[in-house]
């Protein structure tokens, strides 16, 4: 179960990282936009 474990949480820190990445991008284009309209 210990070796497993030591694998497993490479995938969900590159998810986690990508979401942010995206969240963080989503974040930026609706600051722009709302600055774009107003």
């Amino acid at each position: 179960m210990r070796l497993p474990v030591k694998k497993v949480p490479e995938l969900p820190v590159l998810v986690v990282l990508t979401a942010h990445s995206v969240c963080i991008c989503l974040m930026a284009a609706n600051a722009v936009d709302a600055l774009a309209f107003r």
